[in-house]
């Protein structure tokens, strides 16, 4: 197809000029191929950035969701401070409600409880 071989002479790094002259084709053609080859590559780049935003926000919810548990267990600690325990508390709350906020928005919009 025309189009990958236009992408081919790019990647040889030939100017839009003498890829008309190779392919014998008119350079408007060429920057057409040029245009479409720019929107495909800026689709695939859109859906890795995508891809990666979403990985990292499932990372972020599992980081949450053992913070969480370790604030568990430091509020079910009667060993520990009452202070302790109540950021503890306050900590594993904010914890859930960011999960549920994540859940409910989206991956991709990511709302940061303040815990004060």
């Amino acid at each position: 197809m025309k189009l990958e071989q236009v992408r081919k002479l790019q990647d040889e790094n030939k100017t839009n000029k003498e890829i008309a002259e190779i392919m014998k084709i008119p350079l408007r053609t060429v920057l057409f191929y040029v245009k479409r080859i720019h929107d495909q590559e800026k689709t695939k780049w859109q859906e890795i950035e995508k891809e990666s935003l979403i990985s990292r926000a499932l990372t972020i919810k599992k980081k949450y969701e053992e913070l969480a548990k370790l604030c568990e267990i430091i509020l079910h600690d009667e060993k520990k401070a009452p202070r302790d325990r109540i950021e503890a508390g306050k900590t594993m709350i904010a914890c859930h409600l960011n999960i549920y906020n994540m859940i409910k928005d989206g991956p991709l919009r990511l709302p940061i409880a303040d815990n004060n």
